[in-house]
């Protein structure tokens, strides 16, 4: 999804949390300030309270909370069918039981988020995250900005590292080509210490551009 279009749509729905996300945007490289309580995607996946990570208690509750994450991001969200979240989650189960197991989950994901975003349903019995405080969205707000070391000091690893379900590979790709486009721009803009910092992180990633430098050197 391009940052433009998302953060349009974002604004549009939650203008006064757009404006606060962009007040707590990280000053200097590689030292986010991060809000007290929010969920955390990269590197790591969970609600994050003064600087932990809290443990998920049931693996569907943050199954359910990757797939409003996606859609909240992606060009045809920020919402999903009730119906399409209970195949997502629960395929083999017949619809009494997929029935039951979505409202446990749900109340559950309510419980574990706290303030750091509540989930709306509407009439049409769609469900979406409201109001979240998130790393994914302070990413992308700085894409938007070209804020390149803000970008670099938010992605602190993989995103939603665990989640395996299509949506979630496709945005993570996304994000990641999002990075290594923001550190390649921010090496070539940097003094020689910083570059070959950064460089390293960048070849922690990717070997094969270590390999193909060292091509390059013959």
């Amino acid at each position: 999804a391009r940052c433009t279009g998302f953060l349009a749509q974002w604004r549009r729905l939650y203008p006064s949390l757009a404006d606060e996300l962009l007040s707590t945007a990280p000053a200097k490289p590689l030292a986010p300030a991060k809000p007290v309580r929010f969920i955390r995607t990269f590197g790591a996946f969970g609600v994050e309270q003064h600087g932990e990570v809290n443990p998920w208690k049931a693996r569907k509750t943050r199954e359910l909370l990757a797939l409003l994450l996606c859609a909240g991001v992606s060009e045809t969200g920020p919402s999903l069918p009730r119906n399409a979240l209970i195949a997502a989650l629960w395929p083999e189960a017949d619809p009494a039981k997929g029935e039951s197991s979505f409202r446990v989950t749900l109340g559950r994901l309510r419980q574990s988020l706290g303030d750091a975003a509540g989930i709306e349903r509407d009439s049409s019995g769609r469900y979406a995250l409201v109001n979240a405080k998130t790393d994914l969205i302070l990413f992308l707000e700085s894409c938007e900005r070209r804020d390149l070391e803000g970008a670099l000091a938010w992605y602190a690893g993989e995103f939603l590292p665990g989640m395996d379900f299509a949506v979630v590979d496709r945005l993570r790709v996304s994000l990641r080509s999002r990075w290594r486009n923001a550190i390649m721009q921010v090496i070539l803009e940097s003094d020689l210490t910083r570059g070959a910092t950064l460089l390293e992180t960048l070849l922690e990633d990717d070997p094969s551009i270590k390999a193909a430098l060292t091509l390059a050197d013959y």
